[in-house]
């Protein structure tokens, strides 16, 4: 499952959640990306190192 989606902040300016599958580098820049929305983001890991 190598699949990348580019998510911007028009396509999620009405999301009431944001879920973001991926490790540690997509969980930071997920929320370096939106961090001054109010969405809540739901990290699941499938990373290697799990430092997050």
């Amino acid at each position: 499952m190598n699949t990348v989606f580019e998510v911007t902040y028009e396509f999620s300016k009405d999301a009431e959640l944001i879920i973001l599958i991926g490790g540690d580098g997509s969980f930071l820049k997920t929320v370096n990306d939106f961090n001054f929305t109010q969405t809540p983001i739901i990290g699941i890991n499938t990373g290697y190192l799990v430092f997050l």
